[in-house]
C-alpha cells in the first residue's frame, strides 16, 4: 500500500509539472524580482544604471526634460545615462513618435536633443505605431518593465508600478522584442504630413 501511495504521489507531482508547463510555457527562471512602486523607481534605476557594464537599451513612450529644474529626478536620471556613456556603456533609447499626438512627440524631441548631446543613441519608432512601452534592458540579464514613463508626474507624483527581473532567459526574449521594434525605427524623426 505504501508503494502504491508513493507511485500515486509521484504521478500527481509529475502531472502538475506538465500542467504548469502547459499553462505557462514561456515562464523563465529569475534570480531576482523586485517591485519598483512610486518613488521607489528612481533609486533602483539609478543603482542599475550605475552598475551597468556593457549596454542599456530603453523604449520609452513619454520622456520629458525640465531644464528649469536641474535638481529634478528626471535630470538626475539623464545624468546617470550620461555617466554610463562616459564609462563606456552603450546607451540607446527608442522614443515614441506619434503622428496623432504631436505635443507628446515634440516633448520627446526636446529630450532626444539633450540625450544626443550626452552621447546617447536616439531612435524613433514609426509615427503610425504607438510604442507605449516603458522598459529598460541592462547588460545581459536585467529587464525593467512597467507603467513608469520618464516624466515628472510619473517619477514624482503618480501611482506607478514597474518590475525589475534579473533573468538571462527573459532578457533574451525581451531583447528579441526590442530588436523587432528597433528594425522599424529610424535615427531621424519622420512624421507623415497629412
Amino acid at each position: 500500500m505504501k508503494y502504491l501511495s508513493a507511485i500515486l504521489v509521484i504521478i500527481i507531482l509529475w502531472s502538475n509539472c506538465l500542467i504548469s508547463q502547459e499553462i505557462n510555457p514561456l515562464a523563465h527562471p529569475a534570480e531576482q524580482v523586485m517591485m519598483l512602486a512610486n518613488r521607489n523607481y528612481y533609486p533602483i534605476i539609478h543603482q542599475l544604471i550605475e552598475k551597468a557594464e556593457s549596454e542599456i537599451l530603453i523604449i520609452m513612450y513619454q520622456a520629458r526634460t525640465y531644464p528649469e529644474h536641474p535638481e529634478g529626478v528626471n535630470e538626475q536620471l539623464y545624468q546617470d545615462l550620461f555617466n554610463a556613456v562616459d564609462r563606456g556603456v552603450y546607451v540607446e533609447i527608442i522614443l515614441d513618435a506619434s503622428s496623432w499626438n504631436m505635443g507628446s512627440t515634440f516633448q520627446n524631441l526636446q529630450l532626444a536633443n539633450l540625450l544626443r548631446e550626452g552621447g546617447v543613441n536616439v531612435l524613433w519608432d514609426p509615427p503610425d505605431v504607438t510604442s507605449h512601452n516603458k522598459m529598460l534592458l541592462i547588460d545581459d540579464d536585467i529587464v525593467v518593465i512597467g507603467s513608469t514613463n520618464w516624466s515628472y508626474y510619473a517619477l514624482a507624483r503618480n501611482n506607478e508600478i514597474s518590475v525589475m527581473v534579473k533573468s538571462p532567459q527573459l532578457y533574451q526574449e525581451v531583447r528579441e522584442y526590442y530588436n523587432s521594434i528597433k528594425q522599424h525605427s529610424t535615427y531621424e524623426l519622420i512624421l507623415d504630413e497629412e
